[in-house]
């Protein structure tokens, strides 16, 4: 039977003690949920938003994509499940400021919307082409029938802009901000501005849209939506080992559906979260790199955590499974293996595993059994087990025999389920730790026991992985500071306590979004974290303020500050010491293993209206916000790399 080949091939062999290995950060060390917020609709934000609609696709369009969607699909190819259609309505600035009717809201600012219908279509991810966006908007996601829209602070897009100019990228495709998937033929782009901030510096076009045939949710409600269900029939579910196997939960909570856009186009493959030696929480991901082969591709990731079924023959997903956006950073890649090594933006879900790893090629012999987790065809995860056959040694052109000591790969047959596209850059595993990821290879249910080719960690880690899985610094603290921004305000406020960022993000104190900007807790110095004066004014009926919140890890600062407070006028009241970090020196540098946390102040208080303080470390922010009238204080702490 296949499940008794299964748990015979490499579940239960004894760990081995390696020089170069780590084993698994379990999901129950957790404490951080970064799965995105889906909030309630204002009902004070009801733009009548500007409806564009494309034309059905063509006969012949149309039989591509259903010919793309039914395609026998091989390992070492992504799988595409959305293909690029032009939005001749928006391609231009001027088109798309025309389609933007802004409306006051309460606050004093604007909001804005515009729909766009693709026909047919299962899922939507819209681009934009930003030549100018306030840091102060909001923006918003979400079908014209949900009420659940995903907001998205200007900071994620500017920073995902900023990313790939940094990496070189100078093409029009590094000007894109791509959106996340919208279930449905219609998504919604809703644009809030704060009071102050002129509609005329919003600028934008929408010239494409990806237009998906297969659902990366997988909303089974929907008779047209594909993914579940289209991977081969002798794939294997993983909750159909699950009971049987129960240690196997900690690499399957560690393995990931990806779905990212290259040139408008969407893929689908599969990757992994691997723990680092300071298993201080960082979101490494490796991936294969004909997956994502620049930042740009990288900046539009999506990932689908515990994308399992929910029981052995079911079709629903496993109800804790969750969907992380943001994209990632990219850290390392290499033609030859095909492999890439990622940093996701965001933390990831609280009950993910960070992937324990080993590069020791004693286990890798011939014979070895070994098993992978993966997301064939965009499937629900599959489990397939089997034997190392053979060393192979790749370039960028070719791949040839090897020997065990000189491989870079290595060649496997399956004895029990088999993998396909979709499933290219997913781990193989041997003693719960990977050992290598997908790149190519021609398995199929019909020809079983055709060999895969897998990319060893051990070169790539030498090359230069193991400076971010095995860093020479030690973390000093494991906690990461959330930047929050509330439009009704225009304030922005950050917190590195777990469950005050839970009740931020449940919108049981406002309408506070992420911003996409954090930094991680840690160092010898706790901040002083301080809020305006609460005390009511009797002349005004309101609190004395501001209604804001200020940090600083200055001590003498933080002790003059608490020394002139003043019960019945405008002062900042202590509060707590909220985490802890580094002191920059007195010309403002920070230590080695640290970066520059800078601090923005809007310059309120002349202004007659509450002072608000930002603490970022993107330059590329504090130069956009110092035009639009902040001004910059300079470093104020240093946070932990």
């Amino acid at each position: 039977m296949k499940r008794l080949v299964l748990l015979g091939c490499a579940l239960w062999l004894p760990l081995l003690a390696q020089a170069d290995s780590l084993d698994a950060l379990d999901a129950a060390v957790l404490q951080e949920d970064s799965a995105p917020v889906a909030r309630q609709k204002s009902t004070l934000l009801t733009p009548e938003a500007f409806p564009v609609r494309l034309e059905p696709l063509t006969a012949q369009k149309k039989q591509s994509t259903e010919a793309l969607s039914e395609a026998p699909e091989l390992p070492g190819v992504p799988v595409q499940v959305g293909m690029r259609r032009d939005i001749p309505q928006l391609d231009s600035q001027s088109l798309t400021a025309e389609a933007f009717d802004w409306i006051p809201t309460a606050n004093g600012g604007h909001v804005a919307a515009i729909s766009i219908t693709s026909p047919q279509a299962v899922g939507l991810r819209v681009g934009l082409y930003v030549t100018n966006l306030p840091t102060s908007a909001t923006l918003r996601f979400y079908a014209q029938e949900a009420k659940v829209p995903l907001e998205i602070h200007a900071t994620e897009v500017l920073q995902t802009l900023a990313n790939n100019l940094a990496a070189g990228d100078r093409s029009e495709q590094a000007r894109y901000f791509w959106s996340p998937p919208i279930a449905g033929e219609e998504i919604t782009l809703e644009i809030e501005l704060p009071a102050g901030t002129s509609t005329d510096q919003v600028q934008i076009k929408i010239p494409a849209l990806s237009h998906l045939f297969r659902d990366p949710a997988a909303n089974l409600e929907k008779t047209t939506a594909k993914g579940i269900g289209d991977a081969g029939s002798c794939n294997i579910n993983y909750q159909c080992v699950a009971t049987e196997a129960p240690s196997l939960d900690m690499q399957s909570r560690a393995v990931a559906k990806m779905s990212f856009v290259m040139k408008g186009n969407s893929y689908n493959c599969t990757g992994t979260l691997l723990n680092n030696t300071n298993q201080d929480k960082t979101p490494y991901f490796l991936t294969a790199r004909h997956c994502i082969p620049t930042q740009t591709e990288a900046s539009t990731l999506v990932t689908y955590w515990l994308y399992r079924a929910k029981s052995c023959f079911s079709t629903q997903l496993d109800s804790e499974n969750s969907t992380l956006t943001g994209g990632a950073q990219l850290l390392y890649t290499n033609t030859a293996q095909d492999t890439t090594f990622l940093k996701l933006n965001k933390p990831a879900p609280s009950n993910a595993v960070f992937a324990g790893w080993n590069t020791e090629f004693t286990l890798y012999n011939k014979n070895q059994g070994i098993y992978g987790l993966h997301n064939p065809a965009g499937d629900m995860q599959k489990v397939s087990a089997g034997t190392v056959t053979d060393f192979v040694s790749c370039t960028d052109i070719k791949c040839g025999p090897s020997s065990q000591t000189d491989a870079n790969a290595i060649e496997v047959v399956w004895d029990a389920g088999v993998t396909e596209g979709g499933s290219s850059g997913s781990a193989l595993f041997t003693n719960a730790q990977v050992i290598a990821q997908l790149f190519g290879g021609a398995a199929s249910c019909s020809n079983k026991f055709a060999p895969d080719q897998y990319s060893l960690l051990a070169p790539a880690y030498a090359a230069g992985i193991k400076f971010w899985l095995s860093p020479e610094t030690a973390s000093v603290g494991d906690r990461t500071v959330v930047e929050y921004y509330n439009p009704e305000l225009d304030h922005y406020f950050i917190t590195a306590e777990p469950a005050e960022q839970a009740s931020v993000d449940s919108g049981a104190v406002g309408r506070w979004v992420r911003t996409g900007q954090s930094f991680k807790a840690g160092g010898a110095t706790a901040a002083c974290r301080f809020f305006g004066n609460t005390a009511v004014n009797p002349k005004t009926g309101i609190i004395y303020g501001p209604n804001s919140h200020f940090y600083t890890v200055d001590q003498t600062g933080c002790n003059e500050l608490i020394s002139i407070f003043k019960a019945d006028a405008p002062s900042w009241k202590f509060e707590s010491n909220d985490f802890l970090s580094t002191r920059p020196d007195t010309a403002g540098n920070c230590p080695t293993g640290t970066q520059p946390v800078h601090r923005l102040y809007n310059n309120g208080f002349p202004k007659g209206k509450d002072s608000n303080h930002r603490f970022v470390t993107d330059l590329n922010l504090i130069n956009a916000m110092t035009v639009e009238g902040w001004l910059h204080e300079g470093v104020d702490m240093c946070a932990p790399l």
